[in-house]
This record gives structure tokens, sequence and C-alpha cells, in this order.
């Protein structure tokens, strides 16, 4: 979603330019998720990125708490989409396609 919203790839170092592969590892695993604040991304937007993107694999927030996040929300209230559907098209039938409108989500095995 990050990288849609910038039109970028995310790592992409200040300046531009490519990092090289120790160097891309390094901001990856290591530095804070490079969420800009002043791209003009809407602060609920930069927010969910953050849940989605902690380090600390206890803080990061669970498909499920994501689900429930208000960036999700707001745009689930518009209409029209359905997401299931989208999900079903790039993911495993097997985790999505028996769980219908208003299912909860299955319990998925920690990766």
């Amino acid at each position: 979603a990050l990288e849609c919203a910038l039109g970028r790839h995310p790592y992409t170092p200040p300046g531009g330019g490519e990092l090289a592969f120790f160097e891309l590892m390094q901001v990856v695993v290591v530095d804070p998720a490079p969420i800009p604040t002043d791209a003009g991304l809407s602060p609920v937007f930069i927010e969910f990125c953050k849940c989605c993107l902690d380090k600390v694999d206890v803080k990061r927030a669970s498909a499920r708490e994501l689900l429930q996040h208000p960036f999700l929300l707001q745009h689930a209230e518009r209409g029209g989409q359905d997401v299931m559907a989208w999900l079903n098209h790039f993911s495993r039938p097997s985790i999505y396609s028996e769980m219908g409108d208003g299912v909860q989500l299955p319990d998925l095995p920690n990766v």
C-alpha cells in the first residue's frame, strides 16, 4: 500500500538511486519503516502503515486487527467493492473461499 501511495519503492534513498543489497538489508531489518509524513498521505493511512510495519512482532497488528483499522473501515463504508472476491482472485482459495459475508476470519497459523 505504501509503495502504491508514494508511486515509488519506499526504500529508495534520499536523492534517488538504488541501495546495494546489504544496505537494503540493513534498512529493511534494522531501521524504522520509511513512512514519510511529508508526502501528502493522510494521518489515518500513516497510522495504518505503522501498524503493518512495526518491526517488533508482538507490537505489530494482526490481520484481524488490521481489518478493524479506521483506514480500512472508512473505505469499506464506501461500498461497491467485494474485497473477498478480490482476495480470492490473488490468494489460495482454501483460505478465503469459505468465509462468505460476515464470517469471522479463520484461525491462521502464526507466520
